[in-house]
């Protein structure tokens, strides 16, 4: 889980007409924990991945037309991406290039998929939707007409909310832009305006916190002098912890820092990448050097971050280490940007029936086949059973738990939790609380959450 997943960045071409046009995108890739994967980025206006250490280098798509922006499914198996010409839209591809699957027929450039991987918001033309990507359905979750426009939308780690930048034209000078953040269910209803602002651009690139407790947006300004803007869901709490330039914000799977792009001054060219907590302390930069430093992505396990840099001449792949040196991932002929990591399973079971306990922080639990007790522990975790009768818990901290065919009991615990039982068949168990998302087939047996089919 973009620009601003910055300047269109797919093809040189591409870059010089999306400026003339003012086009952003910010294709939102949110981080996942979990066991550090591939990289998969930008390539030649195509997409590539490879091993973080320069290993397996993988050209997926070949942009004719230009892809761009590809990000990670939450389960590591396939990448979104937009494409930019031809038969323009969003589209998945399996990690391997195959099985490519058009989901709109208009390109965007703000998406970002569901915590359990099965449905996608985006902005179109100004308006927000949720894609379920089961049946096919868009549901507009925020209906963009003048004066007031949404460009970018995050889901919530519940996966039952989301919040939506707006930029409203109505201020009564005539030059003022009213920048609005909105939190709404991702059936649309429930639409809550939390943060109001006379701005000069609107707001943009809102993130919403692994834990669920914040969401981090952008107000641009004039001459690239923006304010990184922390809130709580509910609007307040509202804090600035960076009051120059920054962009492109991304929190740590722990939740306990942004990482961001960050021009210092206002006659910079060239950004390089900060990181800082959400109080506002511990504001320091992780990568500078000479060149262009852009479109970070923080590794699952939350101790690395990959980079693009043209310090070396052409746009490529880097890796820094959180504490630590920095490595040159890619060293190809193509044009290489927005890097994004994939999250793999940690712990990870067998084919055999598996008992798998997560630990203190966020966990990735994949059972696999066989029957499975699957528990992920303190921490906002993610558990997979697969194949077979798993019983999953939850446990603390916000999860997404998804059962798999068989006969699964997922429990979610304390706080709001995404419980997805479907499977094409009922008899599964879904013991939910009253914050909780209980996505069901008719026959399955559902507690304490209503149930949604």
């Amino acid at each position: 889980m973009g620009p601003s997943r910055s300047l269109l960045r797919a093809s040189m071409a591409l870059v010089a007409a999306a400026i003339a046009a003012g086009a952003f995108a910010d294709a939102a890739g949110a981080t996942y924990a979990g066991k550090n994967g591939r990289l998969a980025f930008g390539f030649a206006a195509g997409i590539a991945t490879v091993n973080a250490n320069g290993s397996s280098f993988r050209v997926i798509l070949r942009g004719q037309p230009a892809e761009a922006f590809p990000i990670w499914s939450p389960l590591g198996t396939r990448l979104l991406f937009t494409r930019l010409g031809g038969q323009t839209g969003l589209y998945s591809v399996r990690a391997d290039g195959a099985g490519l699957r058009r989901l709109t027929t208009s390109a965007s450039f703000s998406f970002e998929w569901a915590p359990d991987g099965q449905a996608v918001a985006f902005v179109d033309a100004g308006s927000a939707y949720v894609l379920d990507l089961r049946t096919g359905a868009s549901t507009e979750i925020f209906h963009g007409a003048s004066p007031a426009f949404a460009n970018a939308v995050t889901w919530a780690p519940d996966g039952g909310r989301l919040a939506v930048s707006v930029s409203d034209d109505s201020h009564p000078d005539g030059e003022t832009i009213i920048g609005r953040l909105f939190v709404v269910g991702r059936d649309g209803t429930g639409l809550t305006e939390i943060v109001t602002r006379d701005t000069t651009f609107g707001f943009d690139d809102p993130r919403w916190s692994p834990n669920g407790a914040d969401i981090a947006f952008i107000e641009p300004g004039s001459f690239g002098l923006s304010t990184l803007i922390v809130v709580k869901p509910d609007g307040t709490r509202l804090r600035t912890p960076g009051d120059c330039c920054p962009g492109d914000p991304h929190w740590a799977p722990r939740g306990n820092l942004l990482l961001f792009e960050y021009l210092i001054g206002i006659d910079a060219e060239n950004p390089d990448i900060y990181v800082v907590r959400p109080d506002g302390t511990g504001f320091r930069p992780l990568v500078r050097s000479r060149g262009y430093n852009s479109t970070p992505a923080w590794s699952p396990d939350g101790n690395r971050v990959a980079f693009a840099s043209n310090r070396h001449g052409r746009h490529e792949v880097y890796v820094k280490k959180l504490q630590g040196g920095t490595v040159r991932v890619t060293r190809n002929r193509g044009f290489e940007d927005e890097p994004d990591w994939q999250a793999r399973c940690s712990p990870k079971g067998t084919a055999a029936g598996n008992t798998l306990v997560g630990g203190i922080g966020p966990d990735f639990l994949c059972g696999l086949e066989g029957d499975d007790s699957l528990n992920g522990g303190r921490g906002g975790d993610r558990v997979l059973g697969g194949p077979g009768d798993d019983q999953l818990v939850g446990d603390r901290g916000v999860d997404v738990l998804v059962g798999g065919p068989g006969v699964d009991r997922l429990a979610g615990g304390a706080n709001r939790d995404l419980l997805n039982a479907r499977d094409g068949f009922g008899g599964d168990t879904v013991v939910g609380d009253s914050g909780d998302l209980c996505l069901v087939d008719p026959g399955d047996i559902v507690t304490g959450c209503t149930p949604v089919t």
